[in-house]
């Protein structure tokens, strides 16, 4: 059984010539298990006060917590689709526009004239080696014309 000391026998009990011992070995046990016992009763508290936090979590405030986060997605959704339909057009007309003007930067007459010349040049290339190795004629070196 734990013995309650006062103050003033502890220490004259634990008083000693190297400072503080215990004289009583009878104390010391006394204290392990008061020890032992605050850990306990701390542990046991602590593990009642999480399971009521649970309790009182999953039967007060959960089913508010979901309907809010319910109303907020709705709420958010409401207004990303207003955001959308004022938007969507001037966003479509900004890339049509946009691919518009691209197009007619590449349709310049100077550009269309060096891609079909490149073209030509490419395909009668092609002709002209295929008929050398009809023919029978050395191929010309890569890069010689």
């Amino acid at each position: 059984m734990l013995q309650i000391c006062t103050t003033r026998s502890l220490a004259n009990t634990m008083r000693g010539n190297n400072g503080y011992q215990m004289a009583n070995p009878s104390l010391e046990a006394g204290m392990a298990e008061a020890i032992l016992l605050a850990l306990v009763t701390a542990a046991l508290s602590s593990i009642m006060t999480l399971g009521l936090a649970v309790v009182l979590y999953q039967r007060h405030i959960a089913a508010r917590v979901e309907q809010r986060l319910d109303d907020v997605a709705e709420d958010f959704t409401a207004r990303l689709q207003a955001v959308a339909k004022d938007l969507g057009p001037t966003l479509e007309a900004h890339v049509r526009d946009g691919v518009r003007e691209g197009l007619m930067s590449l349709a310049r007459p100077q550009t269309v004239a060096e891609t079909t010349a490149n073209v030509t040049r490419t395909g009668a290339g092609l002709v002209e080696e295929g008929l050398n190795t009809l023919f029978g004629r050395p191929r010309k070196p890569p890069g010689r014309r």
